[in-house]
């Protein structure tokens, strides 16, 4: 393995990259074991990222040596101790990698990095959209505290967890904006049509349920109002939000904007928006922002407008992300596989603990398979030390 420095319009790229040679071709080639980011965005984190991931990726070597022939020793009187729960979960370490080549942690340092909070934001919002993809039916302290993820996450109040979700909300514009500009650090965008949808949900916090429909007015007490926009491949580019009239985020004209200066030429908003011939007919977009919306009435942290408002803000925008990481990851694998398979694969990617910091995973498929060649990950080992799990996982 080496480091990469590859020349790019935005800057000098790097990369953990490894040779090998492609017997069917017969001839060397080079895949991605990691991709690290842009010089310049690293160099907030380390002072000299250059020499800090040479060292890494020597020390990487090494161990790849060491690890060859290693020796586990197994301690067969070992107990569990009531509520152990052996089996982590390792697949969110595949939507973890498309967010982080979003730079969505870089997001948030570049926000934050002047306030005092009680709370890591970035580690929240993180897991809040790793959450929403993979635990969409379990509410959201649940999914933070509960779920069997590999990491040891920081316990969060619950306080913190409605501070961190009034900061989502005031950034969602921002979020919106980064997404937008760091979506071709991942996949290009097909801008031959924009698609642009509107709907109205209506929800009960007396029943924690929510519908769609399309003949809600904007002033009635219960209505939300989205439109968005969407590529061609259907990956989310912006939206307007607003609640009981009042508009709460406008993004598509801005975005509408910046698409036709950066892609089309100039030719203004009006030329290229497409709005669908059925009225009817909900985008996948549509139906996943209808099913996040049904908004419990536990996740409502107070009785005021302005405080319903932000809740329903974070959410949007929380579900937004997760769509555009998890279409994302569609993209990268060509659309061959199903959202539902894609979700019951990385679900399913687990490993235990055997001996000492030696685990073995239990799960491999054809989606995971694919997850490998197009994202540069290293998945089909069997046997992983912990420190090569945390690699993976990039914390």
């Amino acid at each position: 393995m080496f480091l990469k420095k590859t020349p790019k319009p935005k800057g000098t790229y790097l990369a953990i990259t490894e040779s090998y040679y492609d017997k069917e071709k017969k001839a060397t080639r080079q895949k991605t074991i990691m991709g690290l980011g842009y010089l310049e965005e690293l160099r907030k984190e380390f002072p000299d990222p250059i020499a800090y991931f040479e060292k890494v990726v020597a020390d990487m070597n090494q161990e790849r040596e060491e690890k060859k022939n290693s020796v586990v020793y197994v301690d067969l009187t070992a107990a569990l101790s009531p509520g152990e729960r052996t089996l982590k979960n390792a697949g969110y370490g595949v939507l973890k990698h498309i967010y982080k080549e979003l730079q969505l942690d870089i997001f948030w340092r570049t926000k934050t990095w002047n306030l005092s909070l009680s709370y890591n934001i970035e580690e929240i919002f993180r897991l809040l959209i790793i959450s929403q993809i993979l635990y969409p039916q379990l509410p959201w302290k649940d999914a933070i505290n509960q779920v069997p993820y590999f990491e040891n996450l920081t316990p969060f109040q619950e306080e913190d967890l409605l501070k961190a979700l009034q900061l989502i909300q005031k950034y969602q514009r921002d979020i919106q904006k980064w997404l937008y500009d760091h979506s071709a650090n991942v996949i290009s965008c097909n801008f031959s049509r924009i698609h642009h949808e509107e709907a109205d949900y209506a929800f009960s916090r007396q029943t924690g349920s929510a519908s769609a429909r399309k003949s809600v007015s904007r002033q009635s007490a219960s209505a939300i109002h989205m439109e968005f926009l969407t590529d061609q491949q259907g990956i989310p580019l912006a939206y307007d939000l607003s609640i009981r009239g009042t508009m709460l985020n406008q993004s598509i004209s801005n975005a509408a904007r910046r698409i036709s200066r950066d892609h089309l030429s100039g030719q203004s908003p009006e030329e290229f928006v497409f709005r669908p011939s059925v009225e009817d007919t909900a985008s996948e977009f549509y139906t996943y922002m209808e099913s996040a919306l049904a908004i419990s009435k536990s996740t409502m942290p107070a009785a005021s407008s302005e405080e319903v408002g932000q809740a329903v803000s974070a959410q949007v925008i929380i579900s937004f992300t997760a769509f555009t990481i998890l279409r994302l990851l569609e993209a990268k694998l060509d659309f061959t596989f199903s959202r539902d398979q894609i979700i019951s694969s990385l679900l399913n990617y687990n490993c235990m603990q055997i001996a000492g910091n030696i685990y073995q995973f239990t799960y491999y498929d054809s989606l995971l398979a694919a997850c490998e060649a197009s994202l540069g990950l290293e998945l089909h080992n069997k046997y992983r030390s912990q420190l090569q799990i945390r690699r993976l996982l990039r914390y």
